[in-house]
């Protein structure tokens, strides 16, 4: 039997993310609290969408840049 120590997840002390995921998160919450809009999936989508047309536009900048 496993010992009550070995069932409990301990999470790493740093966690590493994607270049450009805290931007684009910070500028994502900060849209949604801007607009407030009712289906936030939706929204979600569509900012993606817009986000991809403005970068196929600008393929010279960096996409944290941009976001």
């Amino acid at each position: 039997m496993a010992s009550r120590s070995t069932l409990h997840f301990k999470p790493p002390l740093t966690i590493i993310i994607t270049y450009g995921l805290k931007s684009w998160l910070e500028c994502l919450c900060r849209a949604i609290l801007i607009e407030g809009p009712r289906q936030i999936p939706e929204f979600i989508a569509a900012y993606c969408d817009e986000l991809l047309e403005f970068r196929e536009r600008l393929t010279s900048h960096d996409i944290q840049s941009i976001v």
